[in-house]
């Protein structure tokens, strides 16, 4: 039986009609990508109780296409739960693209009734969108009298009376697909530059990047990828949007946070030695970090020596003789910050003299002795100080003149290098010098 045959059976839907303002039919919208199923309610404004309806809805084919029609939560609540006694629809009647449907509540005693109220649910319409669907296209679903044949009238029926109802058309519009796989990451925690990086869905027209809500960028549709600096510490949220005839997509976001780095720990514990020989000064030190951008190595504050990050000893000659130098070694940590210097002290003294020849003769005898024993207790002059230390203690006393004199006299210990030879001092630490010796 179809709807018009069971309407007038009932009386409900075939008596006179009469036009009111009251009474009114909406249809709902929607969005959704191409390819995607959407849905969209009918709603009825009754201020009376209504014991059905029916309708006709024309929508444009080449943007959707309608694949199933229910009944709304007001009709599946009839009945004790059971739904409407009488449910009926057409996805492709007469005179379309469109849609008809209609419904009884009862077809027997109790008659229910679609309750009074504003936007009752009364149906669900399902539309699948076209996968050749532009973004930006839409589709108007608009109320019509002149589907179905004979064509469906637009009315509600109350107490047996049709009434011509308002309509508002709805519409379904063709969403922008979003770009996918976003990945979002700091390539340089120092200076806080930031990459992004995505699929586009879409041959877009162009895309847009903010930060935070605020746009900063706008980029070619074919664009897949993206440089930006942070902030430091302050979380950032990025979005990435694809337009394509004006209709934007969803954004596509991460959140990324730049945190400073802590600055590195300097190197530390520099030992420096210096080959008086050849005023080459050997510096080594322990390194507090796996690899600085860089050391540098300078001789009073005056760069001497650049290193690469790794290195911990380094060779640099001293400028001049007789002159204590402050050396140093500064690093830069991975983010370019110059560390606090460790540093020691270097002197070169390449005077060169033979331990225990106090009188510069060449010789070791008697006279040495003697001559030094002049200078302990007479203060005789003496132009080699370091000579006068046979034993290297860094001091000149009576035990020099007594080492002397076992040396020569009983075969004792010999002094100690430079002996016998012409030579530096290796271990000219002591405050004692040698101006004026001449080696023979």
């Amino acid at each position: 039986m179809s709807l018009r045959t069971l309407a007038c059976v009932v009386a409900l839907l075939c008596f006179s009609s009469a036009a009111s303002a009251q009474y009114a039919i909406h249809i709902g919208s929607a969005s959704g990508l191409p390819g995607q199923t959407v849905t969209v309610p009918v709603m009825l404004d009754n201020p009376s109780g209504a014991q059905g309806f029916q309708l006709g809805l024309l929508h444009d084919g080449a943007v959707v296409t309608a694949t199933a029609i229910g009944q709304g939560p007001v009709l599946l609540g009839s009945n004790g739960g059971a739904g409407a006694d009488y449910f009926f629809f057409e996805l492709a009647p007469t005179g379309g693209p469109g849609i008809v449907v209609g419904s009884i509540l009862s077809l027997s005693p109790p008659l229910e009734t679609i309750p009074a109220g504003i936007n009752n649910d009364v149906a669900i319409l399902t539309y699948t969108i076209s996968a050749l669907a532009a973004p930006g296209a839409s589709s108007t679903l608009s109320v019509s009298a002149g589907l179905g044949t004979p064509p469906i009238a637009v009315v509600i029926s109350v107490d047996g009376v049709s009434q011509l109802p308002a309509t508002t058309a709805g519409s379904i519009s063709v969403e922008t697909p979003s770009v996918s796989g976003l990945a979002c990451s700091i390539i340089d925690p120092c200076t806080c530059d930031a990459s992004l990086s995505w699929t586009n869905g879409f041959g877009y027209d162009s895309i847009e990047i903010s930060q935070n809500g605020t746009p900063v960028a706008t980029l070619p549709g074919t664009a897949t990828s993206h440089a930006l600096t942070l902030p430091f510490g302050t979380a950032a949220d990025l979005c990435v949007t694809g337009t394509a005839n004006a209709t934007a997509s969803a954004a596509a976001c991460c959140t990324l946070t730049c945190t400073p780095l802590p600055a590195g720990t300097p190197p530390s514990g520099l030992v420096t030695t210096v080959d008086h020989a050849t005023c080459e000064a050997t510096l080594s030190w322990t390194n507090n970090e796996p690899d600085y951008a860089g050391l540098e190595v300078r001789i009073d504050g005056t760069p001497a020596l650049s290193l690469p990050g790794t290195a911990t000893s380094a060779i640099v000659s001293l400028p001049a003789t007789e002159i204590v130098f402050t050396l140093s070694v500064g690093a830069t940590d991975a983010c370019g910050l110059t560390l606090p210097e460790t540093s020691s002290t270097g002197e070169c003294l390449p005077e060169q003299f033979t331990r225990g020849d106090v009188n510069g003769d060449g010789n070791i005898d008697i006279t040495d002795p003697i001559a030094g024993l002049s200078y302990v207790f007479a203060g005789a002059p003496a132009g080699c100080l370091d000579a006068l230390d046979p034993n290297d203690s860094g001091a000149i006393d009576i035990s020099d003149m007594i080492y002397m004199l076992t040396y020569v006299f009983a075969a004792g210990q010999a002094p100690l290098a430079p002996f016998p030879s012409c030579g530096v001092d290796p271990s000219d630490t002591d405050p004692l010098d040698c101006q004026t010796y001449v080696c023979p």
